[in-house]
């Protein structure tokens, strides 16, 4: 298994606008290292359940063998561009 695209089960307004608070809380706690992100912009992470893990900006879509990575070493399933 590797981290996948999020489903559309997973991507129901309410999943969204819960995620959204969760990330903009995320974004708040350390504004001025995360300030770059932004809801719509950058590459999100879920866990299992589809919700909010963490964001980071990239310039290219992740590699299959970060996302690989990244779903060995942490709960961190899903990913999407943006909220």
């Amino acid at each position: 298994m590797t981290v996948q695209k999020l489903p559309a089960t997973l991507a129901t307004p309410m999943h969204k606008q819960a995620n959204r608070g969760l990330m903009v809380h995320w974004i708040n706690a350390d504004l001025l290292n995360r300030c770059a992100n932004d809801v719509r912009k950058s590459y999100v992470f879920y866990d299992s359940d589809g919700l909010f893990t963490y964001a980071l900006r990239l310039d290219d879509e992740p590699s299959a063998e970060w996302l690989q990575k990244i779903y060995d070493a942490t709960p961190i399933r899903y990913y999407s561009k943006g909220i």
